[in-house]
């Protein structure tokens, strides 16, 4: 939301959400890209064997998502090798870069944390019949769609459209009980007069998550 980066702001009620009293801020704040995990992995009940493609931090918050569902074994691909071993370290079954991703049909469900064809691509030719392909991540443009595949094995394709209030609740709670760890995706925590270096900083490939700590 444009104009949330100041000290003190007017919001209205129905935007907030209760944080337990022992949460901290630095937590607290990752319920946002939480939800979006949360929400996109609800979307589909059959995650015996799950793909997420892009492993920033949507990726690896759909990982913790998936993880709270119950998912069977999930497996993870990501070109920069340092979110691979993060990925690894929040409990991927499996790491893979893009060059080691094999197209064969073999997971449930895939979901495409990047939205680019070449992902989408990977996602459709690696869903087995009967699963479905999540779209998490925002297309730049048109993608095309391998229909006659989609339409022969009946795979699904569900667009994911960030998250509803119950998903924030259900993130906090999450967090908050430890059942989804957000701490390694914190790459750094900066003071508010290095606001400048903090953005900066979160441009680096190896990059996650950087807080500015307000006060």
């Amino acid at each position: 939301m444009p104009g949330v980066g100041q000290t003190k702001l007017v919001m209205s009620a129905r935007q907030l959400h209760r944080l337990p009293p022992d949460m901290p801020l630095d937590r607290a704040c990752l319920a946002e890209p939480m939800a979006v995990g949360v929400h996109a992995s609800s979307l589909f009940d059959d995650l015996e064997d799950v793909l997420v493609i892009g492993g920033g931090t949507i990726g690896l918050c759909v990982l913790l998502g998936l993880q709270a569902r119950g998912a069977g074994r999930v497996t993870v691909v990501e070109p920069i090798a340092y979110k691979r071993d993060l990925a690894k370290r929040l409990g991927a079954a499996e790491v893979l870069s893009p060059e080691e991703a094999q197209l064969a049909p073999r997971y449930t469900a895939c979901f495409d944390c990047v939205g680019g064809q070449q992902t989408f691509d990977l996602a459709s030719g690696s869903t087995l019949a009967g699963g479905c392909v999540i779209v998490v991540g925002v297309s730049p443009g048109r993608v095309s769609v391998p229909m006659p595949r989609m339409q022969r094995f009946e795979i699904r394709m569900q667009g994911s459209g960030l998250y509803l209030g119950k998903d924030i609740d259900r993130a906090i709670e999450l967090i908050a009980s430890g059942k989804a760890n957000v701490t390694p995706l914190i790459s750094m925590v900066r003071p508010l007069d290095e606001a400048r270096e903090a953005y900066a900083a979160a441009q680096a490939p190896g990059s996650v998550k950087v807080l500015v700590r307000m006060s």
